[in-house]
């Protein structure tokens, strides 16, 4: 009965701040993390058309709805991971399956957010791409903002 608890307290947890945890910054938006879109500043820097606007919204809105099921699923995951390690002698196949679930929703979260970016591409100008490329060099290629 405490287990299910501390699993109910532990699966709320994640659903609330799981998104959060992706958070991150740049170009394809500051606290976006994994769900990226290009920014508003970037937007802007682009010069987006209002057709490009509304296209990269509904990209972003269908993303949105593919990836929520699929980023519960993963932070629900690692929250049973946890449970499993959480006991004096835990399971080495449940641990291993339960490794192998996560690693494949890893990859399939990290192939969605690829297909979204290069979807997002798609909708821009060659123009646009190349100011988006020249401005992401500096800041993601290099390892980030404040490295060589």
């Amino acid at each position: 009965m405490k287990g299910m608890r501390i699993a109910g307290v532990v699966l709320s947890v994640v659903a609330f701040w799981g998104p959060m945890v992706w958070a991150g910054s740049g170009v394809w938006g500051h606290g976006m993390g994994i769900h990226r879109s290009i920014s508003p500043e970037m937007a802007s820097a682009l010069n987006l058309t209002e057709d490009q606007k509304q296209i990269l919204q509904e990209l972003r809105d269908a993303y949105s709805n593919e990836m929520a099921p699929l980023r519960n699923q993963f932070f629900s995951k690692k929250a049973e991971m946890r449970m499993l390690w959480d006991g004096s002698s835990p399971d080495r196949e449940k641990v291993a399956a339960m490794y192998e679930e996560i690693s494949t929703l890893r990859q399939r979260l990290n192939q969605l957010a690829v297909q979204y970016q290069m979807d997002c591409r798609d909708v821009l100008t060659p123009d646009q791409q190349a100011k988006l490329a020249e401005t992401a060099t500096g800041r993601h290629r290099s390892g980030g903002k404040n490295r060589p």
